[in-house]
């Protein structure tokens, strides 16, 4: 039967939205290519690192490195102000963000903060970290992507579904994943439907872990630290639940007496009001983890340490000396 006019536009344009959705249909998403093992890197933070992250951590971790491990991920899973002065080389911002990324995914922490020094291009350099971790060869078959992709099926299929452009709309079951991947915030697929051992075509699912986990980057005096809510639809709504002062101060900053009190000061108060109240009127856990390597005397970095809220460790740079100087 043949249709003219304005029947045969609407008939058209229906034939178009089913060829647009058929395109931007996930499908079926596969099982975690070892459920067991992820289960198992669960409380393995540095295990779980050198596991997905191989092109990162290529090395065997150093005792120093071990601790500062250990510190802020007891920190992300108990909700503490932990501040850790470590020594230039120690890997602080490469293990804080691996940690941070783990910690989504896993659905640790649905909404948190990553904030850089001020100035240069520190942001966009942070977003594009983890931008880095979490996209893979949009062309390659599953079994051949990078371990993060293979063992969180659930987070590299949809963003291998967009191809690479911004604002493709995938869906997963006619739903919205609404992936966005920008300079400035990164929000993981909104994945309703999945199961780790079976995949997403199982009588027994719910959402993912990471189901639409939030992380936002800013500088520490971008003036865009705030609490608001990110509300995931069919999840809840979730208030800033971590922050990670990654080496907020400069060469430059840490000298100037104004910057360092500037800096102080935004710690102190701004960080402070982030976190929102359970329904008991008590103030939800707020993790706050600040790596910085102190530059100068009397620094952020000092003054920090001097605040009784934070749990300031320092990883000394040298244990112990040597009995034998000749060497040196």
């Amino acid at each position: 039967m043949a249709f003219y006019g304005e029947e045969r536009r609407a008939y058209d344009a229906e034939r178009r939205r089913e060829s647009s959705r058929d395109m931007n249909e996930i499908g079926a998403i596969p099982p975690c290519c070892d459920w067991a093992r992820r289960v198992d890197l669960l409380d393995k933070p540095a295990e779980w690192l050198q596991t997905m992250l191989p092109e990162y951590f290529t090395t065997a971790f150093t005792p120093a490195q071990l601790q500062l491990i250990e510190l802020e991920w007891d920190a992300l899973i108990n909700g503490a102000w932990q501040g850790v002065q470590g020594y230039r080389g120690i890997g602080k911002t490469t293990i804080g963000y691996g940690l941070i990324l783990k910690a989504v995914l896993d659905g640790v922490v649905k909404h948190i903060i990553v904030v850089t020094a001020e100035g240069g291009n520190s942001v966009e350099q942070a977003a594009a970290w983890f931008r880095n971790a979490i996209e893979d060869d949009w062309e390659a078959p599953l079994e051949e992507l990078k371990p993060l992709s293979r063992f969180y099926p659930e987070v590299a299929l949809p963003l291998q579904k967009r191809e690479g452009r911004a604002q493709r709309p995938v869906t997963l079951h006619g739903k919205p994943c609404k992936i966005v991947i920008k300079e400035d915030r990164i929000e993981l697929p909104c994945i309703y439907h999945w199961n780790g051992e079976h995949g997403s075509e199982y009588d027994d699912v719910k959402p993912s872990p990471s189901c639409g986990s939030l992380i936002r980057f800013t500088s520490i005096g971008g003036g865009s630290i705030r609490g608001a809510n990110h509300t995931i639809q069919g999840v809840g709504s979730f208030r800033v639940r971590a922050v990670m002062l990654d080496d907020v101060q400069t060469d430059a900053s840490a000298a100037s007496k104004a910057e360092v009190t500037k800096i102080v000061n935004t710690i102190n108060k701004s960080l402070k009001s982030l976190s929102g109240r359970q329904a008991n009127r008590k103030k939800e856990p707020l993790t706050i983890i600040n790596a910085i390597t102190q530059n100068q005397p009397d620094d952020v970095a000092c003054k920090v340490a001097e605040n009784p809220d934070f749990a300031t460790v320092t990883i000394p740079f040298c244990t112990e000396l040597p009995d034998n100087f000749e060497a040196w």
